[in-house]
């Protein structure tokens, strides 16, 4: 027989194409087994794999010894959690009763009449009765070639999660090159190529709804195939007589072609993941069967764009699990986008012996490891799945081996969509923390310590997300934390829940009542509160089960907040005529300011502003200066200043001086003072050869004739009080004649 065509080169490491500026795809290597027929294989009629039976409604319930006669009232309060009558089947040998509920029931009204059931004083234990199968091995014939699904070394557990579904009614987003027909591919939904460039569609134009794979290949390579190979491990269809087994073989597959020659935008790649999630991309049909799980087993180097991180922010907020391929570098996954991002799950591969494969990257990025295939070891030991033997177009439908982070990243989307379809109900964040929770340790070994939680174990990982399956959750006992006092901040510890994982909302209450607005986990006690108690409540919501709300105890009466002030600081210069000026200091935010000035330790009328003018009445006088905040909810504070130093007398502004008018008998002088101090009182003195002349005392003088043959001046003499009296005298006249 002769061996598949390989997707690149014949290297066990050879790639497709590499990052080159915005275009990207990551790596993954194809080897040759012989033992495969590369030739089209005609599709026969297909069959559906059987779907569980149905096992709800069924459980085993032991009652605690002495408390038979209650039986009634218990099966009485369960049958109204869930509106349908209960009956006795049989005892078991173990002191338990078996009942059935008539009819059946969903998942949450299963696990509403477990909690009645578990709820009540004298039941000692109340379990689902499970429904057990043989283990479910498909007929494929290649089957037993896919070690990646059933070894119990490198293996996924795959098979276990078959016993629970095989995805049925779920719609997985296979985000890559686009898929080439297959017979072994027959639940594919009409998907949407969104390659913009006709340069790299490789198909002669831009974007259209045809997600046919024409060729990845450029610059001489050969084309890859790979979201063929990608596909047929997520979904390629089980118990047909042909091929291989997907491992959501029930699963609606939907292609999103977004990398063509050498790679793709990271701007079309981000319009695919939107499309696929149901949102609205102008210029493209609106997507009609959005999908649960998007795959995208592509990368490059490079930390993760805003605009990228916003559509897979999108898609999380629809509800879709994202599953990446943390990229075939073997450094860490910090440098490698999409698996650097948030929302995503980021799968490390590993081989068949379950250690870490050489070419995977690794780090705190890394969320699970799942086979990937590690030719290193053998080229049996990587991934056989679905694929085409053209060398740049499609050719005839094949199988192929590859390895890559590429095809573990597909394993783990397929074992989402198991999840997804066992738990509709599940978020995102829900699987991705179940996955890591049912990780087993890596058998082999991981030399960098960056393989994440583990191998992805699929038989936990679905039994996990089965609501029947799960524990209701049990409310811890919530409790405030904090000082109840305005100013302080509270913080609602909700306790120890059990039977995880839970997730948490929050609601405040003073006095019973709810406050608006405070739903956060934490809580700033204001003025309203003053004198009252408060509450929080607590609700926990686990996927599958009715929300459990239960409240804190209430905290002691709220006491009236502290204030914080310093003391204040005077400055200016302490002398009459000066302004001194109050420094208050940094207060309490919001604290609103009074100012009262002291002489001497009296208050001084009107003195309330933060600046104060000294005064006579200040003079010999020491200052201060008291500061009082207020603010609702506080306790009135004041501080008050050091006292200053005495107050001492102000300096008069002195004009100039002079005499005017005509000296000569008969003529009357003017003393002319100029400007000086604002409100000082002014007296005047006339000499005549410097004898005082009696009574010549106002500003104005009349020259005598007593006067003749002398001279004359004025004396100005400056009052005010708080101030310093000055004397100032005139120049002297011409001498009279």
């Amino acid at each position: 027989m002769t061996a598949p065509r390989l997707s690149s080169a014949a290297a066990a490491l050879s790639a497709t194409a590499l990052l080159l500026g915005t275009l990207f795809a990551l790596p993954a290597a194809a080897v040759p087994n012989p033992a495969i027929d590369p030739r089209p294989v005609a599709p026969p009629a297909t069959t559906s794999a059987p779907a569980p039976a149905d096992a709800a409604g069924r459980f085993v319930v032991k009652f605690k010894t002495g408390t038979a006669n209650a039986r009634a009232n218990a099966y009485g309060k369960a049958a109204k959690a869930a509106g349908v009558s209960i009956k006795e089947l049989h005892a078991t040998a173990r002191g338990a009763t078996v009942v059935q509920a008539a009819g059946s029931l969903t998942p949450s009204e299963s696990a509403g009449v477990l909690a009645s059931l578990r709820g009540q004083a004298n039941v000692e234990y109340a379990e689902p009765d499970t429904f057990m199968r043989p283990a479910s091995t498909p007929s494929d014939p290649l089957y037993p070639q896919q070690w990646d699904l059933f070894e119990d070394a490198g293996g996924m557990r795959v098979p276990a999660a078959w016993d629970i579904t095989s995805g049925q009614g779920t719609v997985v987003a296979v985000v890559d090159t686009g898929i080439t027909p297959h017979s072994d591919l027959t639940q594919v939904l009409p998907g949407y190529d969104f390659i913009s460039d006709p340069t790299v569609s490789n198909d002669g134009d831009g974007r259209d709804s045809d997600a046919t794979d024409a060729g990845d290949y450029c610059q001489g390579g050969t084309s890859s195939w790979h979201g063929t190979h990608v596909a047929g491990t997520i979904g390629a269809a089980a118990n047909n007589g042909i091929g291989i087994a997907g491992i959501a073989y029930s699963a609606k597959i939907l292609p999103v072609r977004a990398l063509g020659a050498c790679g793709g935008y990271l701007s079309d790649i981000a319009d695919a993941v939107v499309w696929a999630a149901g949102g609205t991309v102008s210029g493209v049909p609106a997507n009609p069967t959005p999908a649960k799980v998007i795959n995208m087993s592509l990368g490059g180097a490079g930390q993760c764009d805003s605009f990228f991180q916003s559509a897979l922010d999108f898609a999380a907020a629809q509800g879709v699990a994202v599953v990446v391929a943390a990229g075939n570098s073997d450094a860490p996954a910090s440098g490698s986008t999409p698996a650097n991002c948030n929302n995503v799950i980021t799968v490390g591969a590993t081989g068949r012996e379950g250690s870490k494969a050489v070419y995977s990257n690794y780090g705190p990025e890394v969320d699970v490891s799942a086979p990937g295939g590690d030719s290193s070891t053998g080229g049996a030991n990587t991934i056989l799945s679905t694929w085409n033997d053209g060398t740049t177009v499609p050719g005839n439908e094949t199988y192929g081996y590859m390895q890559g982070t590429s095809m573990a990243a597909p394993h783990v989307a397929g074992v989402a969509a198991l999840m997804m379809t066992a738990n509709p109900a599940l978020t995102p964040a829900e699987v991705e923390a179940l996955l890591k929770q049912t990780a087993r340790p890596l058998p082999g070994t991981c030399d960098t310590g960056g393989c994440g939680a583990g191998l992805v174990d699929a038989g936990a990982a679905v039994q996990a997300a089965m609501p029947d399956l799960q524990q209701p959750p049990v409310a811890g006992t919530p409790s405030i934390q904090g000082e109840a006092k305005v100013g302080s901040a509270l913080t609602a510890d909700p306790g120890t829940w059990t039977s995880g994982p839970v997730s948490f909302s929050y609601e405040w209450f003073r006095n019973g009542t709810p406050i608006a607005g405070a739903t956060g986990s934490t809580y700033a006690v204001g003025a309203a509160d003053v004198g009252q108690t408060l509450t929080v409540s607590v609700t926990g919501t686990k996927a599958g089960y009715e929300p459990v709300t239960v409240a804190s105890a209430p905290t002691a009466p709220v006491q009236a907040g502290t204030l914080t002030g310093p003391v204040p600081i005077i400055s200016g210069t302490k002398k009459v005529g000066y302004t001194l000026a109050a420094a208050p200091g940094t207060w309490t935010a919001g604290a609103a300011l009074k100012y009262q000035w002291y002489r001497s330790g009296i208050a001084i009328t009107g003195a309330t502003g933060s600046k104060y003018a000294l005064a006579a009445a200040d003079l010999g006088k020491a200052m201060r200066v008291r500061v009082t905040g207020s603010k609702d909810g506080y306790v009135t504070l004041s501080k008050d200043s050091a006292l200053t130093t005495a107050v001492i007398a102000g300096s008069l502004t002195v004009g100039n001086l002079w005499i005017s008018g005509y000296p000569h008998y008969g003529y009357t002088l003017t003393a002319n003072t100029g400007t000086w101090t604002a409100g000082t009182t002014l007296r005047y003195q006339w000499y005549r050869s410097g004898v005082a002349i009696a009574g010549a005392t106002g500003r104005y003088y009349r020259i005598v004739w007593a006067d003749r043959y002398d001279i004359l001046k004025v004396r100005v003499v400056g009052s005010k009080a708080g101030y310093t009296t000055v004397t100032k005298y005139s120049g002297p006249t011409l001498r009279i004649p």
